[in-house]
């Protein structure tokens, strides 16, 4: 019986440290496979190109998130509060330096000319499921009255998710997590006039 490669798992977690660093578009995979320790053979027996490395990637992102959200967004916690509880779980997300946040910030499709129709996609569906779970939330307390009847909830929903995507790119680009510390909460100011 032969034993068991880590190639694939090298690849992918490098790739993962790389794209988070610098973004998927300016990354090639010589690099990646340099980074790694992994030759070319390997790489192509497991990833069929570039473009199907990086779906993998966002599937891992995608599993880290998937974990915060079921917390975030657990019925038992109070709808509106759940966008709140959700800041404060990337926050965490942050101290641990996860990965996932390339995906969150944009970082991972930001140069469109240089990401994969099928990645813009991939990753696309993992900030509208967010906003999903965000304006169900907001669809919750709007049930239970908790806000007014002519609130915008599709509108708040997006301004939360724009709001959630700049705290984290103020923590890339300051190399601080204050933004997320200190600003997160204020996440509810979106829904704050219109409590009913």
């Amino acid at each position: 019986m032969g034993r068991h490669s880590t190639a694939r798992e090298r690849i992918l977690d490098t790739s993962i440290a790389l794209i988070n660093e610098r973004g998927y578009a300016n990354l090639g995979v010589d690099e990646i496979l340099a980074a790694a320790g992994v030759g070319k053979s390997s790489f192509y027996h497991f990833f069929k190109s570039k473009a199907e490395l990086g779906e993998a990637v966002i599937d891992a992102y995608d599993q880290i998130l998937a974990e915060v959200l079921s917390k975030a967004f657990d019925a038992s916690v109070p709808p509106l509060d759940r966008p709140v509880l959700f800041t404060q779980l990337v926050q965490r997300l942050i101290e641990r330096n996860s990965p996932a946040l390339a995906c969150l910030s944009g970082k991972l499709t930001a140069d469109s000319s240089g990401v994969p129709p099928e990645m813009r996609e991939k990753a696309r569906m993992v900030t509208d499921g967010i906003r999903k779970l965000i304006l169900g939330a907001l669809c919750e307390a709007a049930d239970a009255r908790d806000l007014k009847p002519n609130t915008p909830l599709a509108d708040i929903a997006d301004a939360c998710l724009a709001y959630l995507q700049g705290l984290v790119t103020l923590y890339q680009v300051r190399s601080s997590q204050e933004p997320l510390r200190d600003l997160g909460p204020q996440i509810a100011r979106f829904w704050e006039p219109w409590k009913a």
